[in-house]
């Protein structure tokens, strides 16, 4: 038997790792116990199609995206963690901007804007980011 090619190797542990970080993003605490998070495993031409994306919205000077293009580049794969369109949870804590969740609710129905987010969303992604990070630091 021959020993595996060590980019295989490596590989692997990537997707592994990256695999169990999407589930420990998965898996965090959600608002009303309702999971609205989208999460993805991205490498090769998707990962640098990504990375294509970042640097010519640089160029534009919409956003400074070039040193986290870099890194991408850099990287054999990315989790990405993000928040699905979704509807105020019923609580009517104003906290996005609205009096409740209802007027809410009707504001993110329009097809021009997908938003606003339930201020509760992004906590959640927030507390699945931290878990994802911590999954990714034990390997």
């Amino acid at each position: 038997m021959t020993a595996p090619d060590d980019e295989v190797c490596l590989d692997d542990a990537v997707r592994i790792v990256a695999e169990l970080m999407a589930v420990s993003a998965r898996t965090a605490p959600k608002t009303m116990g309702t999971d609205i998070l989208e999460i993805k495993i991205i490498k090769g031409k998707c990962k640098d199609k990504l990375a294509a994306e970042m640097r010519r919205l640089d160029r534009e000077g919409r956003h400074n995206y070039e040193r986290d293009s870099q890194a991408i580049e850099a990287s054999p794969a990315v989790l990405l963690i993000g928040v699905k369109p979704h509807s105020g949870v019923g609580l009517n804590c104003a906290a996005c901007g609205f009096d409740s969740c209802a007027a809410f609710n009707e504001a993110s129905t329009s097809a021009d804007f997908k938003g606003p987010n339930c201020m509760l969303r992004p906590l959640d992604r927030g507390i699945a980011l931290g878990s994802a990070a911590k999954t990714a630091s034990m390997h």
